[in-house]
């Protein structure tokens, strides 16, 4: 996985862990029966009696967040290996995103099976996020976010690097940078001066 910020990393785990969360909820209201395919061997789930309505809100809340849990596990380097039908080779699937065909006939993928890729998922953008938190408490992450500021002000206006606007957002990122280490360095050395930290203090 690319380095991230470790705020980056903790969206990532927070989508998919409200996923894993709402997929138990709805689960909760299903149950699991044969499905009507020879081309599978996973269950179908079908809504409980009474539940649909109950069913039909959690399957379009779960809806909203397949995209940033699908990113995340992605991210993470996580996928299973999936065999389609009439065929001998597997490709690999993100399981976040086929979730859906659970409650088909034509199930792709089987409910424990995207848990533990939730899980694993999870444990690997754990071990990212505290590395990621020890580099940049570091003097060398310190620089490189000191460094990149300019970058990352084009990139939060969503202007393209080679356009005007792009180089306009990037010179105003400079500007900053100068205007806070000027500003940065006079307060030191006023610091130095009242607290009487300079060489001079040393001299007897």
């Amino acid at each position: 996985m690319k380095s991230m910020r470790s705020e980056d990393i903790e969206e990532h785990r927070q989508a998919i862990m409200g996923f894993g969360q709402h997929l138990t909820e709805l689960l909760e209201s299903m149950k699991s029966v044969t499905a009507d395919s020879f081309l599978t061997s996973f269950p179908k789930w079908v809504p409980l009696p009474g539940s649909e309505t109950r069913v039909a809100e959690m399957c379009a809340k779960l809806s909203g967040l397949t995209a940033p849990a699908a990113e995340a596990v992605e991210v993470a380097g996580v996928c299973v290996d999936y065999k389609p039908p009439g065929t001998w080779q597997t490709v690999p699937m993100n399981p976040i995103s086929v979730w859906p065909t659970i409650l088909t006939d034509s199930p792709m993928i089987e409910v424990n099976l995207i848990f533990h890729s939730c899980n694993v998922a999870l444990g690997r953008l754990a071990v990212d996020s505290r590395h990621a938190h020890s580099v940049e408490h570091s003097l060398a992450g310190l620089v490189g976010r000191f460094v990149s500021f300019p970058r990352r002000v084009r990139e939060a206006a969503g202007l393209p690097p080679g356009s005007i606007r792009g180089r306009l957002a990037f010179g105003a990122g400079v500007a900053a940078q100068i205007f806070v280490a000027v500003v940065a360095a006079l307060l030191i050395a006023w610091l130095t001066k009242e607290l009487g930290l300079g060489p001079e203090s040393t001299k007897p």
